[in-house]
């Protein structure tokens, strides 16, 4: 391990997402520091790490730092000119872009030090999956992935209030980063970026549940924008190969430290928390015994990202230590 401790450089990151990665790298006691590198320096990311204000920098200026690990957090469009601008360093790189632009890095082992993470979804779902094709071995599974404004970042957010504002106030109602107004409104298609839109989602993510599962099960997807501010709502049907046991499927969720089981989930109490993934609804088909449905609701940005970082550079800081 380096003599003063791990040094990351976060690039290209949002407000959001490194508020997720700077919580996570806290329960990490070998990181000695973080800053953040945007091109132009002056984007509004303010972030603490350990009671300290977390510096930022040019771009240009990250070999200087001379990092042990880089982290980045923008756009997938964007992440191959990137690489391209830091891969002379040699440094591990953690990549928490999705979509298009990176698809090869989601689907492909690659031999260029870059860790890819998978959707924060997909990480949301996995987690109830897991359990149940562990006990059940899983047929088919059909989910309808209901997401917050948030999944398209601050804009999204700030476009969301926005308009709730002027639908209020009975003012002309505008739309930039949604194809359709948002505000006490549903849309039945998803964008994550300029690189990702439904099409793409449902392909993807579909692969990396199988990848993740180790399995080749039927998955089927769709996907509906709602008018929430935060949090990933999923309800998910399922098949099994074998009979349910319904005491068994919530029993097994339970011993799990990042599920937990609640009566009834909503956005505005479950969407935020980024530690675990709420499970709710578990209910079995009423003429079948080897189907399934229940609800899933997360931060499914900031739990995907956090346990990212803590699974993979937590192993990493193990290789220096």
């Amino acid at each position: 391990m380096p003599s003063n401790g791990i040094k990351i450089a976060l690039c290209a990151t949002s407000q959001r997402v490194g508020f997720a990665i700077c919580q996570a790298l806290e329960r990490l006691p070998h990181i000695e520091s973080i800053k953040v590198f945007l091109e132009p320096v002056n984007d509004p990311v303010r972030l603490l790490f350990r009671g300290q204000n977390v510096q930022t920098e040019k771009l240009s200026n990250i070999a200087h730092y001379e990092p042990d690990m880089i982290i980045y957090g923008g756009k997938a469009f964007n992440f191959n000119a990137f690489h391209n601008q830091c891969k002379h360093l040699n440094t591990p790189l953690f990549n928490l872009s999705w979509g298009q632009g990176v698809e090869d890095l989601i689907l492909k082992p690659n031999d260029e030090n870059i860790h890819q993470m998978k959707h924060p979804i997909t990480q949301q779902l996995c987690q109830p999956l897991a359990h149940i094709h562990t006990l059940f071995e899983l047929e088919s599974v059909n989910i309808c992935v209901a997401c917050g404004a948030d999944i398209q970042g601050e804009d999204g957010v700030l476009e969301l209030m926005n308009q709730t504002r002027a639908y209020m106030s009975y003012d002309e109602e505008y739309f930039n980063i949604f194809p359709k107004p948002i505000a006490f409104n549903s849309i039945s298609d998803i964008s994550v970026d300029e690189t990702t839109g439904y099409d793409a989602c449902r392909r993807i993510m579909a692969q990396e549940l199988k990848q993740a599962l180790a399995s080749d099960v039927s998955i089927d997807m769709s996907y509906m924008q709602l008018p929430v501010l935060q949090g990933h709502h999923a309800v998910v049907h399922l098949s099994t190969k074998r009979s349910l046991d319904i005491n068994e499927v919530a029993k097994s969720f339970e011993t799990d430290d990042l599920l937990y089981h609640v009566n009834l989930v909503s956005n505005r109490e479950y969407g935020q928390c980024f530690n675990r993934v709420a499970i709710s609804q578990i209910k079995q088909h009423p003429e079948k015994d080897n189907s399934v449905s229940f609800h899933v609701m997360a931060d499914a940005l900031a739990f995907g990202v956090k346990q990212f970082v803590l699974s993979h550079v937590a192993e990493m800081v193990e290789i220096f230590d």
